[in-house]
């Protein structure tokens, strides 16, 4: 949680600074209010672990360490993706699932923050196999999932399959229930959202548009092409 709670701090001491930002706040009261904040955004609500017991197709069974953190609530169900990589671990779930919680906030959205994960390379694993995991994650974590209050989605290593075959378990393991809100990601055949799979590469257009044409014209007066260019190599940086 370092990389994210290091993030917050800056953000929160920038803020703090502030004064026309929760302006009625002020001396003790404003520390030790953004001293709470810090404390709340730093840290998750809940972090659920198990080992999914699988059965291969060569007859060995193997358990496999699954993750789901639900960092924050505040703003409604915890939502995030699930991770299938064989690196990932718990650091890096609460991590994400914080990166959750900042991002929906910061785009108005009714959603708290979540985050999954499995320990696998799903390479290595044949369909049959993959499906079984799915539907273990699913029986393992169904207490705390659902339309209500926590909903999964796709990640590095899943894609729309994956959340069909997760939302069909969940399903049938809550007979009467509603369930084509448990799972974000799906297939448009099974309920999800068209233009999700453009939806990333969009998001990464518009971003871009946006440092150009509004931002450089901001901060730069009467810019051309060439100016633009040496503006984006010279001062903005990756990280």
């Amino acid at each position: 949680m370092a990389q994210t709670g290091t993030i917050v701090d800056h953000s929160l001491n920038l803020i703090k600074e502030d004064d026309t930002f929760l302006p009625h706040l002020t001396g003790s009261n404003r520390e030790k209010a953004f001293h709470s904040l810090a404390a709340i955004l730093s840290t998750p609500n809940h972090i659920h672990k198990s080992f999914l017991r699988i059965a291969r197709e060569s007859g060995e069974v193997v358990r496999i360490l699954a993750f789901r953190v639900q960092h924050n609530d505040t703003l409604g169900p915890y939502k995030g993706g699930i991770r299938f990589h064989e690196e990932v671990d718990e650091e890096e779930v609460i991590n994400l699932a914080a990166l959750m919680t900042l991002k929906n906030a910061l785009h108005d959205v009714p959603f708290g923050g979540g985050k999954g994960g499995i320990v696998i390379n799903p390479r290595n694993f044949s369909e049959r196999e993959l499906h079984l995991i799915c539907e273990k994650y699913v029986r393992y974590f169904n207490g705390i999932i659902g339309p209500d209050k926590d909903i999964p989605a796709p990640d590095v290593g899943t894609s729309e399959r994956e959340m069909d075959w997760m939302m069909a378990e969940y399903k049938s393991i809550n007979p009467g229930k509603p369930y084509l809100g448990s799972f974000t990601g799906k297939s448009v055949g099974n309920g999800g959202s068209l233009g999700r799979r453009e939806a990333t590469g969009k998001g990464v257009y518009f971003t871009l548009r946006y440092l150009i044409h509004n931002y450089l014209n901001k901060n730069l007066i009467k810019p051309n092409i060439l100016m633009r260019k040496h503006y984006l190599i010279t001062k903005i940086k990756p990280h």
